[in-house]
């Protein structure tokens, strides 16, 4: 082996040789395309950040202007979502992007109803007492569809599912009504995504509007003293006010690959602008703020003409 750091290859291929000193160049390149690269990567994660941070923005000062000049904030955002949901789907086709299709299902954070002050049997009408039992059902599960769209974005569209249950004692001088409530709640959030593209765990945020759907029945029994006079009978709830309610929603969230689905997980908020139930005695309604944790997982296919 010579001193000045010559190679057996090039010895064999022409004689020369390498010093020492020659190896520096190559050392040096190769640490500036590794700080290069660390470079473009951080500035493609600030790009992500901040057209992410644009769109979050854009969304609040449509929802805000919408309800300024008094515009029927759902048909605007009906037809927005329309729009991008086929023109996410045309472009998905034409270019070869990706379809995805998969399950939600998550847990309520809050509770399904919340009672008012002062307690239920304090009401105008002395001689009536008010009892409630609420069971928030701590389940929400459904279908999901989400489409790629320009920019890097994804218009997801999901169908939740859930159970609404209540029940309701009312006492009188000589009556008493038992009542239990069974309701079926179908949510339908429409998203705007935008996933930071990171090594293994993309962090991702959405913003959109969701409707809400609830249709139930209630099984009442009704005691009239005396003599003892029993009506049985099931009918609509008369606390269901609103059948379909709309709201704000904004969440986020991490998605991670294994194997040929995709899990991403997420923490969900839901503002409704009315509740779907409201006691005539104004001791209860529907919350109006949601939050749930949402996991899906999805697998994707690429769609081409």
């Amino acid at each position: 082996m010579s001193i000045d750091g010559e190679l057996p290859s090039d010895r064999a291929e022409g004689g020369g040789s390498v010093s020492a000193g020659d190896f520096r160049p190559m050392v040096a390149t190769s640490g500036t395309l590794e700080t290069h690269s660390a470079e473009a990567f951080a500035k493609r994660i600030r790009g992500e950040t901040v057209t992410l941070f644009r769109i979050v923005c854009t969304s609040v000062v449509m929802f805000t202007s919408s309800a300024v000049l008094k515009l029927h904030i759902r048909d605007v955002f009906w037809r927005i979502c329309t729009f991008a949901f086929l023109f996410g789907a045309l472009t998905t086709a034409a270019s070869g992007q990706h379809l995805a299709v998969g399950v939600k299902g998550g847990v309520p954070l809050l509770d399904a109803f919340e009672q008012n002050t002062p307690p239920p049997m304090l009401t105008l009408n002395p001689t009536l007492f008010f009892h409630y039992t609420f069971d928030t059902k701590r389940y929400t599960v459904g279908p999901a569809v989400d489409v790629s769209l320009p920019l890097k974005l994804r218009f997801e569209a999901d169908a939740l599912y859930t159970r609404l249950d209540y029940d309701s004692t009312v006492m009188g001088i000589d009556t008493l009504t038992r009542s239990a409530t069974r309701a079926n709640s179908w949510q339908f959030p429409l998203l705007l995504k935008k996933e930071i593209p990171v090594e293994r765990v993309q962090p991702f945020g959405d913003i959109g509007y969701a409707l809400r759907h609830v249709a139930g029945t209630s099984h009442i029994v009704n005691i009239v003293l005396p003599p003892p006079f029993i009506i049985d009978q099931t009918a609509d709830s008369p606390e269901l006010v609103h059948t379909w309610v709309g709201g704000f929603v904004v969440g986020g969230g991490l998605a991670f690959q294994a194997g040929p689905l995709k899990f991403s997980p997420e923490v969900r908020y839901t503002r409704w602008a009315d509740p779907n139930f409201r006691s005539t005695n104004g001791a209860f309604q529907s919350n109006l703020n949601q939050a749930d944790f949402p996991a899906g997982n999805r697998m994707e296919q690429v769609l081409r003409v």
